[in-house]
């Protein structure tokens, strides 16, 4: 975090309303912080294009069609592979993370979750997990290292 993204009578983000932080992180002598948030979100939307871009483009996106056996299962793969370019890449990062965790939330509700938590049970773990890897580009965008910025 930079020193001037933060207002320090509150202690609240000026980039991210709603976000404290305690003064331990903030490194003073440094042009960041102790943690650095644009560097975060990097690493955020690296895991998450490896996840699902590779997800959407492998053969799993035909197993969902299947599974669905309706045409709205062709959106599926299409919308993993395309948001996963667009958060790699920081292009409308917030709209392709809000469309992910859609489809995260479709995919719990209408496959996951009748099978339990746990992934080794079929269960919405992973969807959950991923919709937590996506909160943070929803709310704070992609940070510097956008393109679309």
């Amino acid at each position: 975090m930079r020193l001037d993204e933060v207002n320090f009578k509150t202690m609240e983000s000026r980039r991210c309303a709603g976000l404290y932080f305690a003064g331990e992180i903030l490194d003073i002598d440094g042009l960041t912080g102790g943690n650095s948030t644009e560097e975060g979100i990097l690493v955020v939307n690296c895991e998450y294009f490896n996840a699902l871009l590779v997800s959407g483009y492998s053969g799993d996106g035909a197993k969902t069609v299947e599974q669905m056996g309706t045409p709205l299962g062709y959106l599926v793969p299409i919308g993993e592979f395309f948001g996963g370019v667009g958060l790699i890449f920081g292009f409308l990062s917030r709209f392709s993370a809000a469309w992910l965790i859609v489809i995260m939330l479709g995919a719990i509700a209408t496959v996951h979750g009748q099978n339990g938590f746990f992934m080794q049970k079929g269960g919405f773990e992973y969807n959950l997990a991923l919709i937590g890897l996506l909160l943070p580009i929803l709310i704070c965008g992609t940070g510097k290292f956008a393109v679309g910025r």
